[in-house]
């Protein structure tokens, strides 16, 4: 991918990415049925280039069922994203990405 340019076309494409995993990705579906939220939407994403693809690391929070004991309400994760930008096209192009990991904020006790 070359040198990085953390402009509003990679995160636009890595908000795309992120928003599509509870519905494909296991790891993120079992992270959201442990908690009570539902809904969920990014509250903050971090990309970090790393030999030709991108690190994604973000959190993402949805609002409480209230008919449910609070077990948390934000997950944080860590996405490999290999993406290329398609300079003719003017886009990033997604050819894979891989969960690394999606825990659930810890709240203690």
């Amino acid at each position: 991918m070359g040198v990085v340019a953390f402009d509003e076309r990679l995160m636009t494409m890595l908000q795309d990415v992120l928003a599509d995993l509870p519905d494909c990705d296991d790891q993120m579906a079992s992270a959201i049925a442990e908690t009570n939220a539902c809904g969920y939407y990014l509250d903050w994403i971090e990309p970090t280039p790393v030999h030709g693809e991108v690190i994604a690391t973000f959190a993402s929070s949805g609002p409480r069922k209230d008919d449910c004991c609070f077990c948390g309400d934000t997950i944080h994760a860590r996405v490999k994203v290999d993406a290329v930008f398609d300079g003719v096209a003017g886009e990033w192009k997604v050819n894979g990405y891989e969960v690394l990991s999606a825990e659930v904020e810890d709240w203690g006790d």
